[in-house]
């Protein structure tokens, strides 16, 4: 939850990404950089699938190594 911030950039940076109904980011062995707009629900999750918090709405993150994410209606980019 620390790593969670407010999003920095304006709703332009997303031009080139489209609304998505669901995706899932995978847990991977290093960090990443992901930008979050307008989402109904954004689950964060550890390696094995169980769920470590969720937010809603606009924010950015650093994601830890061997975290995953559940995320519902919205755009993200991944940097």
């Amino acid at each position: 939850r620390d790593r969670w911030k407010p999003l920095s950039v304006p709703s332009e940076f997303f031009i080139q990404h489209k609304k998505q109904p669901i995706d899932y980011i995978y847990a991977e062995n290093h960090e990443k950089k992901i930008y979050f707009l307008e989402y109904v629900n954004i689950a964060f999750q550890d390696k094995n699938g169980a769920d470590i918090w969720s937010t809603t709405g606009d924010g950015e993150m650093d994601l830890p190594a061997d975290v995953g994410v559940y995320v519902y209606k919205g755009t993200l980019r991944v940097d």
